[in-house]
């Protein structure tokens, strides 16, 4: 790794060299040794700002536009790049923008396919401040772009063992020293493969026969299609999948396939993937007093440890190696899954299995659905599918348990229009996901969907939801209105037909909220909520709703947002503060 960083520094010092191309096959550590420089320039003073672009196989120019636009500074403004824009008005903007930093600025483009046009995406070559690095498996595409080009070295024997080593700390001391380091060597070099091999094998419990039947496996299998280091990086993942000790733990990492390239995995959209594949489980649980969220993040930090998904910097966030996920996807098409993530699709796929149970059809702008997979449970899209153009179709989808669009971002974007008059068919629907979408009213027949345990309408603008709509949904676990709605009443005693804050209180299996609260009542310690309210464990309360101290509105982190004292809060309010983590008050202070 060292080797390979010094040679990346020692051409970013050439003042002749303004495009440096890094080659290397998959698994050989490109990402992680990018993710090191991005650090170590960051804390350096010669660049100004390092962005580092994360790409795959088909990213449109415009998302690479977005993803450098975020990094730049919000003072450095000469004009507004939005969606609706041609590409290069946007990179004209992107380019004027480039110019205004004071200062050198480093460029790295993780994972590139194909040769980039820095003019088309907005990165003046007039600009000499400007460096770029390039990562990519395809040495054709260093040449083409004219880049300086380094090739990774894999990791000598010494290194592999050093870092192998390190990961295997747990494993079984009486295993014999020779065969570790030859299962080892059986990675040839390659970081991924060592890193997920040792993580798999690092378990005292795990005997010399273990390590053998391991070594067997790495050296005779032979995956289809798989040659060289390729197949090395590929049974090292397999390896680790036919590990695991549960089929749950199977089959959540199956569910991580359903996110796009390089996405970051957040652990409650994983919750609402999996929720209901087995109702007898999640039943037992309920009786128990064991909620799912738990459950799920027990076997997110399991599929960590084993190096199935990686670690981010949020305990509830994972990001999936592109070597793996393709690994995941091959054994979910023989399990139900359908996966056509950023394949730029408008049009609805053609299916040729009417089995198909899961379908993920993330980063595409499909218009309408046109042939249905009779049996589908669960579908995904993001926001390039307009949510509008699909509900009318999504109706036909019967069996329909699940239903997500628009993901758990907490960036604005433009507020679609929905109708959720096309939804109320949907009788199976356990889990109801629309963020950043808008419409006028949650009526009574919403409350007809009684088998919804998750809702989530964060960012969603709704203008009413009647009374009595939440109090139906006797199901109810998790809730997540934020910038959503907020105008709760306090009680059903009003006139007015609007729900009532006091109508959560029936909803006896809640354990997770997040709301806006403007009605300064709800929040006073004369408000008395009638019957009992649920035992909370996963919270975010604001009832201000202006800018706070910190965003974070991860289901495992409680805070709240207040605009009075603590001790002039509600008693349902107090029963949460001995759970809250951070909390924000807004007061007057007297001299």
């Amino acid at each position: 790794m060292e080797r390979n960083k010094k040679a990346i520094y020692n051409a970013l010092e050439e003042q002749n060299v303004n495009v440096i191309g890094v080659c290397g096959m998959e698994g050989s550590g490109k990402t992680t040794l990018m993710q090191q420089i991005k650090y170590e320039m960051e804390k350096r003073s010669y660049f100004k700002l390092v962005i580092m672009v994360t790409m795959s196989g088909d990213l449109a120019i415009k998302k690479i536009q977005d993803q450098i636009e975020r990094r730049l500074p919000k003072n450095n403004v000469d004009g507004t790049m939005d969606d609706g824009q041609r590409s290069a008005a946007r990179a004209n903007i992107l380019s004027r923008r480039l110019e205004k930093v004071e200062g050198n600025i480093l460029i790295i483009f993780d994972d590139v396919w194909e040769p980039l046009n820095f003019t088309e995406i907005g990165i003046p070559s007039s600009n000499k401040s400007c460096k770029i690095i390039l990562t990519t498996r395809d040495q054709t595409v260093c040449e083409t772009m004219g880049a300086k080009e380094i090739n990774i070295v894999v990791l000598d024997t010494y290194e592999s063992w050093k870092l192998f080593e390190s990961i295997n700390v747990g494993s079984n001391k009486y295993v014999d020293p020779g065969l570790k380091h030859a299962v080892c060597k059986e990675s040839a070099g390659l970081p991924l493969a060592i890193s997920v091999v040792a993580k798999s094998l690092n378990n005292n419990k795990l005997d010399e026969d273990d390590w053998l039947k391991t070594l067997r496996y790495l050296k005779n299998s032979n995956p289809v299609g798989m040659v060289g280091r390729n197949g090395i990086v590929y049974n090292s993942a397999q390896l680790s999948y036919d590990g695991l000790e549960e089929n749950k733990l199977k089959f959540c990492f199956l569910l991580c396939s359903l996110f796009p390239e390089d996405c970051e995995i957040d652990f409650f959209d994983l919750i609402c993937y999996g929720i209901e594949e087995d109702e007898e489980r999640w039943a037992d649980y309920a009786k128990k007093g064991i909620d799912s969220l738990n459950d799920f993040l027990d076997i997110f930090k399991h599929l960590k440890s084993k190096g199935l998904i990686l670690q981010t910097r949020s305990k509830s966030t994972a990001r999936m190696h592109d070597v793996v996920r393709d690994i995941a996807i091959n054994i979910a098409k023989k399990e139900g899954f359908f996966i056509k993530t950023g394949a730029g699709l408008e049009n609805w796929p053609q299916f040729y299995n009417n089995e198909f149970k899961w379908i993920s059809l993330m980063d595409n702008s499909i218009k309408g659905i046109t042939d249905k997979p009779q049996n589908v449970e669960v579908f995904i899209s993001k926001r390039e599918t307009s949510i509008s153009d699909l509900t009318p179709c999504i109706q036909k989808l019967k069996n329909l348990r699940v239903l997500m669009h628009g993901m758990r971002s907490y960036e604005k974007f433009k507020q679609v229009p929905i109708s959720i008059e096309h939804l109320i068919k949907l009788g199976n629907l356990s889990v109801l996901c629309l963020q950043h979408s808008k419409t006028k009213e949650l009526d009574k027949e919403f409350g007809r969907l009684v088998k919804l345990r998750v809702i989530d309408f964060t960012g969603t603008e709704i203008d009413i939801i009647r009374s009595k709509v939440f109090s139906s949904l006797k199901n109810l676990e998790v809730l997540y209105m934020h910038d959503s709605f907020h105008h709760w009443k306090a009680s059903n005693d009003e006139n007015e037909d609007c729900v009532a804050f006091e109508e959560l209180s029936t909803l006896k299996h809640l354990y997770a909220l997040g709301v806006d609260i403007k009605n300064k009542d709800i929040i006073s310690d004369k408000y008395r909520v009638v019957g009992n309210f649920p035992l909370i464990k996963h919270f975010s309360i604001r009832s201000r709703l202006r800018h706070t101290l910190f965003d974070d509105m991860s289901m495992d982190f409680n805070y709240l947002v207040l605009d009075q004292n603590i001790e002039n809060i509600a008693q349902w309010l107090k029963l949460l503060l001995t759970k809250t983590k951070k909390l924000q008050m807004d007061v007057d202070c007297q001299d």
